[in-house]
């Protein structure tokens, strides 16, 4: 039963990362195609661009890194399953370099108009 449900689990875990990283390709589509940032929110970007690398590191550094995971075992128990696994990794990764061609996007698209980040997601963000 454990190994059906591994395979469920895995197959799940990749149909959503493959939904959620298509996601994240129309609006980089858009951004380019008018080569504009307008209805763009800085205040979403910069917290989905916390977001995603503070998840991608936590992610990469569980799963990858030895001593991290004795101490998730220390804490856990030493049966207890690492909870990341290869497609968090690669969902958290791809949401951070997307987060990065919005940023570069902003930078070169950016117009009049241009709205900095509210002063609430400031504070919050630092």
């Amino acid at each position: 039963m454990t190994a059906q449900l591994d395979i469920a689990s895995s197959v799940i875990g990749w149909m959503y990362t493959a939904v959620w990283c298509v996601s994240f390709c129309p609006q980089i589509f858009i951004m380019w195609k008018n080569k504009s940032i307008q209805g763009f929110s800085l205040d979403y970007y910069t917290f989905n661009t916390i977001g995603y690398t503070s998840y991608a590191v936590f992610n990469a550094v569980l799963f990858f890194s030895p001593f991290v995971q004795q101490e998730y075992h220390d804490a856990h128990g030493a049966d207890a399953p690492i909870p990341t696994q290869v497609n968090d990794v690669f969902f958290a990764l791809h949401g951070a370099v997307c987060c990065l061609i919005q940023g570069i996007q902003i930078v070169l698209y950016r117009r009049k108009g241009y709205v900095p980040v509210s002063r609430v997601c400031g504070v919050i963000s630092c």
